[in-house]
């Protein structure tokens, strides 16, 4: 008895020293976590920023609400106790050069730790920069995967540029109709670039079936939004065909007409990538000449 009791009665306790040492681990473990979540949670409230700012804003604008010119230290160092909003706005403001000197490779590290983290927006900018071969090496298919994650974790950007990956076949095999299908889930996620892409996809009968009416309210719906493009592809339609106009019963040559240029001058005036587009819609179809004021053109 003597003998069993000096050989199990160790392996006992010692078993049972490693089960109350796993146990801490993981109660450790989990706490580290919560502490995490407890600390991103504070983040947002600390930096100023909604999830809408996030989803919706300009990278200059959040750094701007972060007041990352003065406060970058303090986002450094946050960011260094794993906030992982604090991550992605170091990220931000060394590809931005905002608060700090300009650095791409320094960013990478960010949007690496904050897309490990699960951080969409990060997984986001992971993917551009491995697009784009900035503080990554330039990779189609693993700017795929990035965009893909940001997708599934619910990002409608990302969405759109994993569609426009597969619709292009490039970094993943051309697939029209996948691609639709997420042109469509950003869409209907309230992504204006989204509205317009699907609308794009609707009117061509771009792996989808073709339909002009519905990409007219697609279209419009991002005009509604402020899209330029979605203003410019809402007056193409009303250009070249009455049938998806608004109104039937106002949908007359003149009305239609109206209401295109009525779109395009609004483009060109407001300026930006789509402005020389409308300019040039304008003189194609109409025989409008604009006067170009800095980078908006004046339509008369």
């Amino acid at each position: 008895m003597t003998d069993l009791s000096q050989t199990i009665f160790p392996k006992i306790l010692l078993a049972i020293a490693l089960l109350l040492a796993i146990t801490f681990f993981l109660v450790s473990c989990n706490r580290s976590d919560e502490t995490r979540k407890s600390s991103a949670n504070l983040a947002s409230a600390k930096w100023g920023i909604t999830a809408e700012d996030w989803q919706n804003q300009s990278p200059t604008h959040i750094l701007s609400k972060a007041n990352a010119e003065t406060k970058f230290p303090d986002i450094l160092q946050a960011a260094q106790n794993q906030d992982v909003e604090a991550m992605l706005l170091c990220g931000l403001a060394y590809e931005w050069g905002i608060g700090v000197a300009k650095n791409e490779a320094d960013a990478a590290h960010w949007y690496r730790a904050a897309a490990a983290a699960g951080n969409p927006i990060a997984m986001l900018n992971r993917g551009t920069m491995h697009a784009e071969g900035r503080g990554f090496p330039k990779n189609a298919a693993t700017a795929a995967k990035w965009f893909l994650d940001a997708a599934n974790a619910g990002n409608a950007q990302g969405m759109v540029f994993y569609g426009a990956m597969l619709a292009n076949g490039e970094g993943a095999a051309k697939d029209e109709a996948t691609a639709a299908t997420w042109f469509q889930k950003a869409a209907e996620a309230g992504n204006p670039s989204g509205m317009v892409i699907f609308g794009n996809a609707l009117a061509k009968g771009s792996g989808i079936a073709k339909d002009e009416r519905e990409a007219a309210d697609w279209y419009r719906k991002a005009a509604e939004a402020g899209d330029a493009f979605g203003k410019f592809q809402l007056g193409n339609l009303y250009a070249s065909n009455a049938s998806i106009a608004r109104n039937l019963i106002e949908a007359n040559e003149n009305w239609q007409n109206r209401e295109a240029q009525k779109l395009w001058r609004e483009v060109a005036a407001s300026g930006g990538n789509a402005a020389k587009d409308a300019v040039d819609a304008l003189k194609r179809v109409y025989g409008i000449d604009c006067v170009k004021d800095f980078d908006r053109f004046d339509c008369g």
